[in-house]
């Protein structure tokens, strides 16, 4: 080994030091490297959302709770009712949460609103990690925090988790962990209500 190589190692040893002692002792550098790999991970396309058709079998929601917009005011469910309803739970310190975020928006923006309803509940313990979230990534979307307690079929431990909800109330599918969700395919099931 000549001593450039030798050079050449101890610097990439050194390097490769530094990148785990920033993933241990920076939070923010840790999360960026993390939620940028599941990122790319979702990019594959290997992680899709399930499909149901909706049928008469399937778990009807209830409608009788709330949430609050950004401003604090409540919205009772039943304002969606007769829409399908993507239902995500997210939070700004989750990694998986982070990356499936841009596709969701991208989806959110090529659907008919009029028939499909994007409700996007923030899970954040402090509006101010939030806000300062919302800034950094220079985003402006509408998102929702919890006002009264969730339905016991929807609870989940996970984030990111995604409930497909059907015009008549039916829970056609439920994604605990990321998925990429920004297809045309997606797209036509969420319109035409599991369909």
């Amino acid at each position: 080994m000549t001593t450039l190589d030798r050079l050449k190692k101890h610097w990439q040893n050194i390097l490769i030091g530094i990148f785990f002692v920033l993933m241990l002792v920076l939070p923010s550098f840790r999360m960026f490297v993390s939620s940028n790999f599941q990122r790319l991970l979702l990019q594959s396309r290997i992680l899709q959302p399930e499909e149901v058709q909706a049928s008469a079998a399937l778990p009807r929601v209830p409608y009788q709770w709330s949430i609050t917009d950004q401003a604090g005011k409540e919205v009772p469910m039943s304002q969606f009712e007769g829409k399908t309803i993507f239902l995500n739970f997210w939070a700004s310190w989750c990694p998986p949460c982070v990356a499936e975020l841009p596709d969701i928006l991208s989806l959110m923006e090529k659907t008919d609103r009029s028939k499909v309803a994007f409700i996007l509940l923030n899970m954040d313990r402090k509006p101010e990690a939030l806000e300062r979230f919302m800034k950094k990534k220079g985003y402006d979307f509408q998102y929702y925090r919890m006002h009264s307690p969730l339905p016991e079929l929807l609870q989940s431990q996970s984030l990111p988790t995604t409930h497909i909800i059907s015009p008549e109330g039916k829970l056609l599918t439920t994604k605990k962990g990321m998925a990429y969700y920004d297809t045309e395919h997606f797209k036509n099931y969420l319109e035409n209500g599991g369909r």
